[in-house]
């Protein structure tokens, strides 16, 4: 039923993905790719800061293992640093300095901005100048330590959460944000060693949001919001992403693998969602509650074997489990067969 819903869609939208392995995502991009459909995960929108900010400025990365052995400095921009800690599940034993650059209750637009261009300073009198021509509130001690630390530090690495400044400050604000913390870690890192890391905090558990972005910049060319309704990937950014598509009324049949839809959709996205066929393909706690017409279980992301990519770009392996369902990869790959397969309907064999 899902297959024959999908072929005989005229713009079939295949929407989630971080809840699979890396070989489940493969068969999901060529999933999109057969049917001519469009393509997107929920850090879509994320996707043009960083690339305004790589284009702009470049970048300065660094994996967990270099954080763990060389840094000395620390630095949350939202986020906290026992969440940090539980996520990559690193135990300092010499522990880099910590310095909390705003909690994930206090970052709004206006402090943001502030912090990112004190820290940006490169001394005293440049941080004093800035002050006065923008009119800002001398930073308090704490703040003028961390500022100082960041200059002199061997390392210092820059720790935030870039689905969290989305939600807290808007996509333009957030997008400004984002590409000055690239920028101010790059610009460190003239000096010396320094990078910026941008780290999911997600409550669910195991996501490869990483790896998605990995697969379909390997097939299409871009990381996200894909659209094949020509046979060719396309991607603008904001106009081919799912909320648009869905609020443009353009999707006639969306199939969530992983997840369902996201919930800072506008209200024209999620009306139409209700107005078209629907199918979701997850682990079974977030079927529940989930108003699909067609469901398929499959087990989590943990209980898989396979490959997910950490969000430094490290692949890293999954040891397989008993899981009581099939695995996502194992539907995908029978729904891709019926998907090509040509009786299925005039449609599907024209494809």
């Amino acid at each position: 039923l899902i297959a024959k819903m999908l072929v005989e869609a005229r713009a079939p939208l295949i929407y989630g993905l971080t809840r699979l392995t890396v070989e489940a995502q493969e068969l999901a991009v060529e999933l999109a790719m057969c049917l001519r459909g469009a393509i997107d995960t929920p850090r879509g929108h994320l996707i043009p800061p960083r690339g305004t900010s790589l284009q702009l400025h470049g970048e300065a990365r660094t994996t967990l293992g270099e954080i763990h052995q060389y840094a000395d400095l620390l630095v949350y921009f939202g986020v906290g640093e026992s969440a940090f800690q539980r996520k990559v599940s690193l135990d300092f034993d010499d522990a880099p300095v910590v310095a909390p650059c705003g909690t994930r209750a206090d970052i709004h637009s206006p402090d943001a901005a502030q912090k990112l261009l004190e820290l940006g300073s490169r001394n005293d009198e440049e941080l004093q100048a800035m002050c006065q021509k923008m009119s800002f509130q001398p930073p308090d001690a704490l703040w003028r330590a961390t500022i100082r630390l960041w200059h002199e530090s061997k390392y210092p690495v820059l720790i935030y959460d870039p689905q969290y400044l989305h939600q807290q400050l808007g996509q333009t604000d957030a997008s400004w944000v984002i590409e000055q913390l690239e920028r101010t870690a790059l610009t460190r890192a003239k000096f010396g060693r320094a990078a910026a890391l941008p780290i999911e905090f997600d409550s669910d558990g195991l996501s490869n949001a990483t790896g998605v972005e990995y697969v379909l910049t390997a097939r299409t060319g871009y990381p996200a919001a894909v659209q094949c309704f020509s046979g060719c990937a396309e991607y603008l950014p904001g106009v081919t992403n799912a909320e648009a598509l869905l609020a443009d009324g353009v999707i006639d049949a969306v199939l969530f693998l992983g997840e369902g839809p996201a919930a800072d959709w506008n209200a024209s996205a999620k009306q139409h969602i209700n107005a078209i066929p629907t199918a979701i393909i997850a682990a079974e706690k977030v079927l529940s509650g989930k108003a699909c017409k067609h469901q398929i279980g499959c087990c989590q992301l943990s209980e898989e074997q396979g490959t997910i990519v950490r969000e430094d770009g490290i692949p890293t392996s999954l040891t397989a489990k008993v899981a009581p369902v099939a695995s996502a990869e194992k539907i995908l790959r029978r729904l891709l067969a019926l998907v090509r397969e040509p009786a299925l309907t005039e449609l599907g064999a024209a494809r």
